[in-house]
């Protein structure tokens, strides 16, 4: 009790020292009391009061700032407003895949639109990738009873360990995809599945990805991670690096094709015979990649393949390498991959309780099977569940041996694992250190190559300019996907008029078609608009609630100016459960503003729509009519009222607040939190925000 005593006290203490908030005499006189019970002398008594004193003052306190326009669940509104729409968009991808089931033709020609639609999001990708051949520096090998261990890093920058069977002669090979297992390479389950293939004859490259193993990214200078994990260092990355068309999938993409262009190189390893694996995270990377390269003859994927549509309702998003912006928009499922290079042989390897929603699993391999089907080919689409949760266990691991030996050596026998000897993450490492940025200082690192390739693009950004006002909003408009008609928006006055000491206020709802509601309140000053007065919409990231007694807000109603309140949604009223949003993700929204992303709705873009809705709202007042509109914003919302300001002339001034001054900054500083509400895909490749201020 002492602890959380503690931090309440610290927490009202730090609340007596706000001065931009005004309280009520009653509630000055709690707050007097208690500065007077911090100062009491018997200590057990002093905790008691405090901590029954807190909780009734917290209470009181929220009690306050719960007088909600919109319905008791509104911070649920956004999330569903968001699930629905991507519902919608799967909809539409379930009844094209049904119809392209119709024929061999139509179903070659949803797989040739998967194709080209998964392209369009690999934005930069290059181009002959697959004769790009890395440098391979061989650091040491490891000696064991039936095959040996090399420590190959590729490119001067992939580390890697490559299973060698000691037989000679032309094998087949396995491109193995680690999960987010900081030890990546070196964690035991993956350890077993290399061994458990180097047995049976495979040559198997296992490989570091970006952020995990070696190849930690965000490290202080002697390697250690500046983040909680892989998991959370790629989600990180990959906001900056949307910013420029890129993401951190696009940087395993090209590893991976480096490695596999390296095991084509190799005399012993048969070109026509390579398959991957992968699991959890590299079971993403499995997806992804085996659609891309079609020298992968089979494709196993362990613990990530579901049914999307149902694990971002269910889950929400998950770690930024995971899922590719706009993936949504585009109508791309998780199946969709492996349809895009069906009939190839594919095993999913599933846990039955495993977090990966598990009936996803069987919808999607449901849809596969369906495809393979009807391309003569049902024996090619695989599946094993085991009664067991997240991971690549013992029993999928032979049951993914077994596939391999059918597929690529025509031997269908079943595989025991047996005992598999592992080995300490510093024998297999690559390096002295541990870390590839430790010992090479001159690779530049994801975060740095994100910022070369944004100076790249700033004559792109000037020319945004020379296009004149009405081609730059109409490139503004098509990358936050804004609509292209505005239906007009519905007005609802809610409750009574409130009668303060300086202002008279009014509740309203703003609804828009196919728009969730959007909570308002309009203060005027008690004695009337005076001449010369103006409209002024304050925006806050901490809600209207918090703006609703300020000095400013009071200031301007004093000089018979009249004053909009208004939470764009995700913010104050609308704001997401704190619950839903995993900490790991430095983002209180994370949930909404990635799945804003994955359908193709950028968050920022979406409150400029409703930005757009307060000044329709304004228009429609008698009263306010013909008055100039300011905006004046304290946070980041600010980013959504300058872009407001720039489409719509109606609004003629913006002053901002603590808000972002760029995009760049969020590339440079990547453990920022509560930053991805501001990404929009693709934008340092058009404009910049000073740009918009120009």
């Amino acid at each position: 009790m002492f602890n959380k005593t503690g931090a309440k006290i610290h927490y009202i203490k730090n609340i007596c020292t706000i001065t931009s908030i005004k309280f009520s005499t009653q509630e000055q006189l709690i707050i007097a009391k208690f500065r007077f019970l911090c100062n009491i002398n018997n200590e057990q008594m002093k905790k008691i009061i405090i901590f029954i004193a807190c909780n009734l003052f917290i209470s009181g306190l929220l009690a306050q700032n719960n007088d909600n326009i919109l319905s008791t669940k509104s911070h649920e509104l956004l999330n569903k407003y968001l699930v629905d729409i991507m519902h919608k968009q799967y909809a539409e991808r379930k009844n094209r895949l049904n119809d392209a089931l119709q024929s061999k033709e139509k179903l070659a020609a949803y797989q040739q639109d998967c194709k080209l639609q998964y392209k369009r999001l690999l934005t930069s990708f290059p181009k002959n990738i697959e004769s790009t051949f890395p440098v391979a520096d061989s650091i040491g090998s490891i000696a064991r009873d039936t095959y040996t261990i090399q420590k190959i890093i590729l490119s001067k920058r992939i580390t890697t360990n490559l299973y060698l069977p000691n037989q000679k002669g032309v094998k087949p090979a396995i491109l193995f995809f680690c999960g987010h297992e900081m030890t990546s390479k070196a964690t035991e389950s993956y350890q077993k599945t290399a061994i458990l293939l180097a047995k049976q004859g495979f040559i198997v490259l296992v490989i570091d990805p970006t952020g995990q193993g070696e190849r930690v990214q965000l490290t202080d200078s002697t390697g250690k991670s500046l983040t909680r994990g892989s998991s959370t260092e790629h989600t990180l990355l990959n906001t900056g690096a949307g910013l420029i068309g890129w993401s951190v999938m696009n940087e395993e993409l090209i590893d991976n094709f480096m490695c596999m262009n390296y095991l084509c190189s190799r005399m012993d390893v048969d070109k026509n015979r390579i398959g991957c694996i992968g699991n959890s995270g590299g079971g993403a990377q499995t997806s992804y990649y085996s659609a891309m390269d079609s020298r992968i003859k089979a494709a196993a994927c362990c613990s990530w393949f579901t049914q999307r549509d149902r694990m971002l309702a269910i889950n929400g998003p998950d770690d930024g390498c995971q899922y590719l912006w706009n993936e949504g928009r585009t109508q791309l499922e998780i199946a969709d991959y492996y349809i895009m290079q069906a009939p190839r042989p594919t095993l999913i390897l599933a846990g039955k309780k495993d977090f990966i929603d598990y009936k996803g699993s069987l919808n999607a391999f449901d849809e596969l099977k369906q495809v393979f089907t009807k391309l003569g080919k049902p024996e090619n689409a695989e599946s094993f569940a085991y009664d067991d949760g997240h991971g690549i266990s013992k029993p999928k691991r032979e049951v993914a041996a077994r596939f391999f030996k059918k597929q690529l050596m025509n031997e269908d026998s079943p595989v025991t694992e047996g005992d598999l000897a592992v080995l300490p993450d510093s024998v297999l490492r690559c390096t002295k250190s541990g870390q590839m940025r430790v010992e090479v200082k001159q690779e530049a690192s994801m975060q740095e190559r994100d910022l070369e390739m944004a100076k790249y693009y700033v004559k792109n950004r000037n020319n945004f300019q020379v296009f004149g006002v009405d081609s730059s909003r109409t490139i503004i408009k098509k990358i936050l996907n804004l609509p292209d008609t505005k239906e007009p928006i519905q007005i609802e006055r809610v409750g009574k008029k409130t009668n303060e000491a300086n202002y008279l206020g009014q509740a309203f709802i703003i609804s828009r078609k196919d728009e969730p509601e959007l909570p308002a309140r309009l203060l005027l000053p008690k004695n009337g608009l005076n001449p010369q007065a103006k409209v002024f919409v304050l925006l806050s990231d901490s809600g209207m609630q918090q703006m609703l007694h300020t000095p400013a807000t009071d200031s301007l109603l004093l000089k018979g100016n009249a004053v909009i309140l208004t939470d764009p949604r995700g913010i104050g009223e609308t704001k997401d459960d704190p619950a839903k949003n995993n900490k790991k993700y430095y983002n209180d929204d994370y949930r909404n503003a990635a799945l804003s992303l994955f359908i193709g709705r950028p968050l920022l873009g979406q409150r400029v729509v409703d930005i757009l809705s307060v000044l329709d709202f304004i228009s429609a007042q008698p009263e306010l009519q013909g008055l100039p509109i300011s905006c004046i914003t304290y946070g980041n919302i600010g980013v959504a009222a300058i872009h407001a300001a720039y489409l719509d002339s109606r609004l003629h001034k913006v002053d901002t607040n603590h808000c972002e001054k760029s995009w760049i900054t969020l590339i440079e500083n990547p453990l920022e939190k509560n930053k991805l509400s501001l990404a929009i895909p693709k934008v340092l490749m058009y404009y910049d925000i000073p740009l918009l201020l120009k």
